[in-house]
């Protein structure tokens, strides 16, 4: 065993001394080829320095000498400032729009909602205003939840990014349709210094004895309460002899006031004509709710403000109101609805 271990030793020793020799003959060869690895390059004498850059520099030295001017770029026709950032739209024509501009419009056109007509919507006024006026529908929009499309609030002149301003409320009011429900009456007897009124329709009859200054009819449940005043009696006779007087009547509910004839024993009809509003004002599906002429109404989210049904016709309505802070009534149009 002592003599395996003994020549093991021996063969490990010449075999580490074969590779220490190797190795330094590895090193020693890479050592003689190192210089191969470097090539000498000859450079050509020369008689000429060549170009040594001065023309260049001539043409800096004229460049400084002429005066220079900026001028802006265009886009479209749109001078360009270098450092202020301009809204500027490219339409699908591609027409160039800058919306900072007072004297444009046309991005954004819409119906206008009480009017047979188009609102061209400034552009300013959309840009002004922090609305996002690349969306088609931008007008449709109502940023501040105030119940007022960016539309409305533009034809008021209000502010679409503030809820505590926005157009008046009869805004959203609409006429549905007009109405009528037939009213009748007969100038019957005269008993001085009263006179006999009949109300032939609706059923069922009445009568009234009233004096010249005095409203007929008297009773709440009477949808003419009040409506009538006697203003003066005619007396005439016909070609027969026959009593023909005229009864004038005053129409309070008719914004004209001129009186009208009651002929003795005629039947004449004045008919109770009457709006059928739909308040559109937060409601998808508004109910129609009837007013007749002459009667007043409020809204619900404006109680304080008493409008007043002043005339009706198949294509429009009047009404009056006494505006917040004002003392003298105000008359508006409102259109049919559309």
């Amino acid at each position: 065993m002592e003599t395996l271990q003994k020549q093991y030793d021996k063969v490990a020793l010449i075999v580490a001394s074969v590779i220490a020799i190797a190795f330094a003959v590895i090193l020693a060869m890479k050592s003689l080829a190192f210089g191969d690895q470097f090539e000498e390059k000859q450079v050509e004498q020369r008689e000429e320095l060549g170009d040594t850059g001065t023309t260049l520099i001539t043409k800096c030295i004229n460049k400084l000498d002429v005066d220079q001017k900026w001028t802006r770029p265009e886009n479209g026709g749109i001078e360009i400032p270098l450092t202020v950032s301009l809204p500027i739209v490219e339409k699908k024509d591609g027409s160039i729009v800058n919306m900072a501009d007072p004297a444009t419009s046309g991005l954004r056109v819409a119906i206008h909602p009480r009017e047979d007509a188009d609102v061209d919507v400034s552009n300013r006024w959309l840009w002004k205003n922090g609305l996002d006026y690349t969306k088609t529908e931008v007008l449709t929009f109502d940023p501040d939840g105030d119940g007022f499309s960016n539309l409305e609030e533009y034809l008021g002149q209000t502010d679409p990014q503030d809820a505590e301003q926005f157009p008046p409320f009869y805004t959203k009011l609409f006429l549905k349709e007009r109405g009528e429900d037939r009213y009748t009456l007969r100038f019957s007897a005269a008993i001085n210094p009263q006179f006999q009124v009949v109300r032939i329709f609706p059923e069922r009859k009445k009568s009234w004895f009233k004096a010249v200054g005095e409203s007929f009819p008297d009773a709440d449940a009477d949808p003419a309460k009040g409506r009538f005043t006697i203003v003066a009696i005619n007396e005439k006779k016909d070609a027969r002899g026959l009593d023909a007087s005229e009864l004038m009547i005053r129409d309070n509910v008719r914004t004209d006031n001129n009186p009208f004839a009651l002929l003795k024993g005629v039947e004449t009809d004045r008919p109770i004509y009457w709006a059928n509003f739909v308040y559109e004002f937060k409601a998808d599906t508004p109910e129609p709710f009837r007013v007749d002429k002459g009667e007043t109404f409020s809204f619900p989210n404006d109680a304080d403000t008493v409008y007043t049904l002043k005339e009706v016709d198949a294509s429009s309505a009047t009404i009056s109101f006494i505006p917040a802070g004002k003392a003298t009534a105000e008359e508006v149009t409102i259109p049919l609805d559309k």
